[in-house]
């Protein structure tokens, strides 16, 4: 399991932190990043159409507003556990 936690170490970004080892954790800096990591947290990008780092031609979105969507999901769930998030912390080298 693993959470995020807004850290002013991370002025443009946030920590995903593991529940089981606190030194394992990862910054994540750039807003590209945002959907990826909001769909290990359970958030879904407007439908099958995108992975939310584009537009959605089926809904109108654009990946603006997706990846706003995505950091709007990750805010709302500072703190909060996620199996698969530590699944997203697992495919980075972290110190």
């Amino acid at each position: 399991m693993a959470y995020v936690e807004f850290h002013a170490s991370v002025p443009c970004g946030f920590l995903i932190r593991s529940d089981d080892i606190p030194e394992h954790n990862c910054a994540v800096t750039t807003d590209w990043d945002y959907p990826g990591v909001a769909m290990h947290m359970g958030w879904a990008p407007c439908c099958g159409a995108t992975d939310g780092t584009v537009d959605c031609p089926e809904h109108g979105k654009s990946a603006d507003d997706l990846i706003s969507d995505a950091y709007g999901w990750i805010r709302d769930h500072e703190g909060e556990s996620f199996p698969d998030l530590a699944d997203y912390l697992g495919h980075y080298k972290v110190s």
